[in-house]
């Protein structure tokens, strides 16, 4: 599956933004279940994200800023894995930390994709509908 370039380009944008001196890579990968997912410096966009068309462009904007605020804070691989694997053992300190983190995603990533709340807000229940929808099964 092809990434529209208008994405690529946005994501170098928002990244040059960030001063992040990485490269950032923008990937997809095979899951119904629309959303993204960030491992090292690679967003991977899921298909039912791309191939939704109920989905406003704002929603996929939304979701690679969201997913390059992880990148740019270093929360993604070891350092994720460990902190879910630690919560889903009942640790409420690394369940607070993936909390807190995920919120800070969200608002700093709708700032750096210059979204309105309204945007976010109406690209959050569509995507979460949508997910709920169907399942968590690739493609």
């Amino acid at each position: 599956m092809r990434i529209n370039p208008q994405y690529i380009n946005q994501m170098c944008h928002m990244a040059e933004k960030l001063q992040m001196t990485q490269q950032v890579k923008l990937k997809t990968e095979k899951n119904r279940v629309p959303g993204a997912r960030a491992s090292g410096n690679t967003i991977y966009l899921r298909s039912g994200l791309l191939q939704n068309e109920t989905l406003p462009p704002a929603a996929i904007t939304f979701v690679i800023a969201h997913e390059l605020i992880h990148i740019h804070y270093r929360e993604t691989g070891w350092n994720r894995a460990k902190q879910n694997l630690l919560s889903f053992c009942g640790n409420k300190k690394a369940s607070a930390l993936i909390l807190l983190s995920e919120l800070r995603a969200n608002i700093e990533g709708r700032k750096l994709a210059n979204l309105t709340p309204d945007e976010v807000e109406n690209s959050l229940t569509l995507m979460y509908a949508e997910g709920n929808n169907g399942n968590d099964d690739n493609e």
